[in-house]
């Protein structure tokens, strides 16, 4: 048989497996995600009513490619007449970087990769990036998913040119159509100590 007609064979084969695999891993795990919290990633995901695997491994990357565990929970998971939920705490995050996380389901395969944004803001209570900026900045700050914060920009002479409400861990301010130069911004919430800091827009990227 022609070489590459048996490569050709082989790799339609593995694609095959793998499309099979993360199908069946889509079809029995739900809401699968993270929240960067203070020092630490938190992952939630449900399997399905109905869904069961043997054990689940927790893996932990920074590139997609290089992949390293980070935990599991043994044993048999989900359940054949409820959802189930799960947690698991990431203790030691990679500061500063999106740290990627997917799930070894047992006997299923693996699960889709979730993207988590994880900056140290311990400190200051925020991480501003890019600053200074152009056209856009991102502000990443500790809270819930569903909690509530305003957050306001101010020129130097005081006034207020932006204020938008929202709510998760992070919001990226449009900077467009305001002038280079310097501003202030306050960051409000609920119960909670409110953040301010500077953000320095440029004229050219």
């Amino acid at each position: 048989m022609n070489i590459r007609l048996i490569v050709s064979v082989i790799f339609s084969l593995f694609v095959q497996a793998f499309s099979v695999s993360f199908a069946q891993v889509t079809l029995i795990l739900d809401d699968f995600f993270g929240i960067p919290q203070a020092k630490q990633v938190q992952l939630r995901w449900v399997i399905r009513s109905g869904q069961t695997c043997n054990g689940t491994l927790i893996e932990r990357s920074t590139d997609t490619v290089h992949w390293m565990s980070i935990g599991d929970i043994p044993g048999v998971c989900g359940s054949s007449s409820t959802p189930v939920p799960y947690n698991f705490i990431d203790e030691f995050p990679v500061q500063n970087a999106v740290n990627f996380y997917r799930l070894e389901l047992g006997g299923q395969g693996y699960s889709n990769v979730v993207g988590v944004p994880y900056y140290d803001f311990v400190e200051d209570g925020y991480v501003l990036i890019p600053n200074p900026a152009h056209e856009k900045a991102t502000l990443y700050f500790s809270t819930s998913l569903t909690e509530a914060f305003t957050v306001s920009l101010f020129d130097l002479s005081g006034k207020r040119v932006i204020q938008k409400t929202g709510s998760g861990t992070n919001y990226a301010l449009n900077l467009e159509s305001l002038p280079s130069g310097t501003y202030l911004f306050v960051i409000s919430r609920k119960g909670k100590q409110t953040v301010s800091g500077k953000l320095i827009k440029t004229s050219k990227p």
